[in-house]
Formats: C-alpha cells, sequence, structure tokens
C-alpha cells in the first residue's frame, strides 16, 4: 500500500491490490471517494506540490494523472514496460518522476504527459529522492548502492557503498543535509547529503525496510518494514527511539503529518493507522472496505485451501 498526503495534510490517499486509488478526509479519518484507476494493483501514489493533481502508479506499466479539482478522465502516461514503483513531483508540480522494475528511471512533463527523458541505470530501481534543492536525484535498487544524478541533466555524479544488499527506500532531511537510505540488509544508513560520507549505521528492523520519512522540523525518522514494524529514530543523537507493532502484515508506506505530530502508515494487511508521534499511541485504523466482507465462508464446499485463504483476506468470514 502506497500513501501521500496533500501538502496542507488535508486529502491522503492510499493505493490498494483492489485497483483503486482511495482518498481520506485526513483529519476525519473517514474515506471520501474510491477512483477505480487501473487494471491491476496500485503500487504508488504522489501528490503534485501545492496542486490538486494526483499521479498513481501501477503494475499494468501505467502512470494515471487525475484532477482531484475536476471530473475528467485521468491522463495516462505510458512507456514503462513493468511495474511502477516510486513517484515523485519535481518541487514546482510541473513534472514527474518515476522508478520502474523494467531498469529505468523516467521524467514526465505534467502539462503535455510527454516524455522528456530516461535513465537506464542497468538495474531494477526500487527508490528515488530529489534532494530539497532540486539539484541532485538519488536512487538505489538492487545493484545494493546509492547513486546520485545531478538533476535534471541525469550525469551520474556519485555512488555510495555500505549497503549489502538491495535499496529500496530514500529520504532526504527537510533541510538536505542528510540522506538516509534502507534496503533489505536491514539497515538504516544516514549519509552526508553533500560529501557522501556515511555518517552512522543503525539497525532495529529484522527485515527489509520499505518506506522511510523525516518529520518536518528533520529531528526524527520514521521507517517502516516488512517485519510489521515502525521504528522511529532521533536523527540529532541517532538512536531508535521506539517500535510499533500492531500491523499484522508487512509496514509498506509511513509519513508525517506537516505538523509533525502524527504518523501515517500503510499496511500490506490493507489499514492505514494513524500514530501519536510524542507517545507512539495508535489513535485510529481504517480499512477500505473489502468486496467479501462479512460473507460466511462455514459450510461452504469445492473451495480450496488457497481460495479460502484469499477469500477471507478479501473480507470474508470462516
Amino acid at each position: 500500500m502506497g500513501l501521500a498526503l496533500t501538502a496542507d495534510g488535508a486529502v491522503l490517499a492510499s493505493a490498494h491490490q483492489d485497483r483503486q486509488v482511495r482518498l481520506w478526509d485526513a483529519a476525519q479519518r473517514t474515506l471520501t471517494r474510491a477512483l477505480p484507476l487501473h487494471q491491476n494493483e496500485v503500487t504508488c501514489v504522489a501528490w503534485q506540490p501545492g496542486g490538486q493533481l494526483l499521479a498513481s502508479g501501477s503494475i499494468d506499466h501505467t502512470i494515471q494523472i487525475w484532477d482531484a479539482a475536476g471530473g475528467q478522465p485521468p491522463k495516462v502516461l505510458r512507456g514503462h514496460t513493468g511495474w511502477l514503483r516510486t513517484l515523485r513531483f519535481s518541487h514546482d508540480g510541473a513534472e514527474l518522476i518515476s522508478c520502474c522494475s523494467d531498469w529505468s528511471i523516467r521524467r514526465w512533463q505534467i502539462a503535455t504527459g510527454g516524455l522528456l527523458q530516461t535513465i537506464k541505470p542497468g538495474y531494477s530501481v526500487w527508490a528515488i529522492a530529489l534532494s530539497p534543492d532540486a539539484k541532485t536525484l538519488a536512487f538505489g535498487g538492487t545493484q545494493g548502492t546509492v547513486q546520485w544524478l545531478r538533476w535534471p541533466q541525469g550525469e551520474l555524479t556519485m555512488t555510495l557503498h555500505g549497503h549489502t544488499n538491495w535499496v529500496t527506500a530514500l529520504a532526504y532531511s527537510p533541510d538536505g543535509a542528510l540522506l538516509a537510505s534502507g534496503g533489505s540488509d536491514q539497515h538504516l544508513r544516514l549519509w552526508d547529503a553533500h560529501g557522501g560520507h556515511c555518517l552512522h549505521t543503525l539497525q532495529g528492523h529484522s527485515s527489509w525496510i520499505y518506506g522511510m520519512a523525516f518529520s518536518p522540523d528533520g529531528a526524527r525518522l520514521a521507517t517502516a518494514g516488512a517485519d510489521r514494524t515502525i521504528c522511529v529514530w532521533d536523527v540529532q543523537r541517532p538512536h531508535l527511539l521506539y517500535s510499533l507493532h500492531d500491523h499484522s502484515l508487512e509496514v509498506r508506506a509511513i509519513l508525517f503529518t506537516p505538523d509533525g505530530r502524527t504518523l501515517i502508515s500503510g499496511s500490506a494487511d490493507d489499514t492505514i493507522r494513524w500514530w501519536d508521534v510524542a507517545s507512539g499511541q495508535c489513535l485510529a485504523t481504517r480499512q477500505a472496505p473489502r468486496p467479501y466482507e462479512g460473507m460466511q465462508l462455514a459450510g461452504a464446499t469445492g473451495l480450496t485451501p488457497a481460495q479460502v485463504t484469499t477469500l477471507m483476506a478479501l473480507g470474508a468470514v470462516n
């Protein structure tokens, strides 16, 4: 499940396996709209900074750009040949950057939907992050390194070594001084975003790190893992503050609200949770309506164990 929050913190978008993007009133924590935009699982979402445009990426190889203020059909961006992993708008909202399992990073013009640039690193890219000054694009993937491109020229400027397996999550601190990276080696690394030196290596997860986000003031970093855990870290004196364990499956997305007081997490268990940052308390849990919610399987015949498991994941009760 991918998550994205508007700049004002008012609307939360979530990406789901049932091919839909859902919009939530983030303050009331209520579902307001479901958008059946794709032909397969939706993997990532991103809001245009300060705008009304929502981008979504899917296993169906497409990116769709939807205007939340109007009723027009979405603009469809085609060109990728694999499933989309991460979407990032440029800071001015005029362009979109995508990375995909097809071993490419692409830059798109929002106004026309045209493809501006294709970069092929030679391996599958899992994560991208644009520096606050928009001069560097960091990316990582199956090669196990973090690499920097001069942006938007696309020139490779640095390769950072340290991870021992895939790099699956990246985030810049709000002031641009730090770059955080996480991967399937279970380690969180903090890098000097100017010189490329690894400043700290931390471990709190017991499996892949799927997502990460700095707090708006840069004092904390939250990471989401395949171990069903959220870790919250002190950045100034790097250490683990606490872990959150309420999700029943891998946690795939994490973000802070603009005031920095609340964390929002999205999981493969198809729930979204709101957390109080100060106490670590779970404030609310929401789950999108499932197609077989409440359907009784007791006494049903002709179903294989795999089918029963699938139906229960979609809301059926055995």
